[in-house]
């Protein structure tokens, strides 16, 4: 049993080979916890094939190629036929196909997939951004790429002890009335990957600059300053549907700030100080 986010999730197939190459991937979010409540049970089942023939094309979001059939939707990389995750409504269950020359690359891939379908149908949503965890509140850094969201999360982390969960992408989820932010299994270039949850205190908006500032976003502008960071599943036009009202409800409970900066301990003290007030 794997726990993402605080969502069970089990793997099955005939092959133990197989099911061994998602244990070792996934290693560091195993769990014991059996799921109270099935309702949020993400069932994964895996099975390989000598060979895969990969369906047609209905559209593409990059890099994913997508084929719709009534209640399922099957999903590959168009960079990397060697196998394919077939999704089925409503979201809660998933069967990976896969050949002996899938990567480790393409698992990981195709599981983001299911899992993403998962996440956003149960109140949460992926944010491309570092996360850090600051005496058990979390706090996001979103930037475009080379903005300096890994830079800012190291020097928490040297500065002021902070654990770095995740120094790719953020899990944001609505649990229990608390808005939550996760360690993800899918870090990127990043080395950070944790499987812990805290409270997300803050979302900052990186920009580059030669004084430090910040300052609050207006919630008008929310959107338009950290909408591009936000992994949208266009896929379905139900989950977009409930993805967005689920964005609109975090962005209503957790400030945004954008922080001009230099790359140095003046930018993580003045943060610090606007947050945590200390």
């Amino acid at each position: 049993m794997l726990s993402i986010c605080d969502f069970p999730i089990e793997i099955s197939g005939a092959d133990n080979e197989v099911i061994s190459n998602y244990d070792k991937l996934f290693a560091l979010f195993k769990s014991s916890i059996l799921p109270e409540n099935t309702k949020y049970l993400l069932k994964i089942e895996v099975e390989k094939k000598d060979e895969i023939k990969i369906p047609d094309c209905d559209y593409e979001l990059l890099p994913f190629c997508f084929c719709q059939a009534d209640e399922e939707l099957k999903v590959w990389n168009r960079y990397s036929t060697t196998g394919y995750v077939q999704l089925i409504k409503p979201w809660n269950k998933a069967k990976i196909f896969e050949t002996s020359q899938t990567t480790d690359i393409l698992r990981l891939n195709l599981f983001q997939m299911a899992f993403s379908s998962f996440l956003y149908l149960n109140k949460g949503v992926f944010m491309h951004g570092a996360v850090v965890s600051y005496k058990d509140y979390g706090i996001i850094f979103t930037a475009s790429p080379g903005g300096g969201k890994s830079t800012q999360a190291q020097l928490w982390q040297k500065l002021y002890q902070a654990q770095i969960l995740n120094g790719d992408k953020a899990m944001i989820r609505l649990k229990d009335g608390c808005c939550m932010v996760y360690g993800s299994p899918w870090s990127g270039s990043s080395k950070y990957k944790q499987n812990k949850g805290v409270p997300l205190k803050a979302i900052i908006s990186l920009q580059k600059g030669d004084n430090n500032e910040i300052f609050r976003v207006a919630n008008h502008q929310i959107l338009q300053e950290i909408g591009t960071h936000i992994y949208y599943p266009y896929w379905d036009k139900e989950l977009l549907n409930i993805s967005m009202d689920t964005l609109n409800e975090i962005l209503q409970n957790v400030p945004v700030y954008i922080l001009k900066c230099t790359p140095d301990e003046r930018a993580v003290n003045l943060t610090k100080y606007t947050i945590f007030k200390e």
